[in-house]
């Protein structure tokens, strides 16, 4: 699976993906209905290249936590975002579906995985 989503994300800039989403709607409204604070936590699974970490940061969200199987996509997203953004963020690269790093986590207010609920 990573060297799938490596290759993907070695080819194609974020905006040629077929899910690519310039203002992530859905994922915002969501959010909205959660009634979190700035700090709690908000951990983005599969975050690949995807626009919900800037719209986070630029909220004033303080406790953001970014994850994708593919280091080569979270690379592409801090670059894009830019040092001092990329700081505010605290980044895994793990596997979902077989969690290392993933599971020593605590405390997440809120678990976002944009999969989920697009096919759900």
């Amino acid at each position: 699976m990573k060297e799938h989503w490596d290759e993907i994300y070695e080819a194609l800039d974020a905006d040629e993906l077929t899910w690519y989403e310039e203002i992530p709607e859905a994922s915002i409204k969501l959010l909205s209905k959660c009634h979190i604070t700035k700090d709690e936590s908000i951990l983005d699974v599969g975050a690949g290249a995807s626009t919900f970490v800037d719209y986070l940061i630029n909220q004033g969200f303080s406790n953001i936590i970014a994850t994708d199987i593919s280091k080569i996509a979270l690379d592409k997203l801090k670059i894009r975002l830019g040092k001092e953004k990329t700081s505010q963020v605290r980044w895994i690269v793990d596997d979902i579906t077989r969690p290392v790093h993933i599971l020593n986590l605590r405390d997440i207010a809120v678990w976002h995985d944009r999969q989920y609920y697009i096919f759900y």
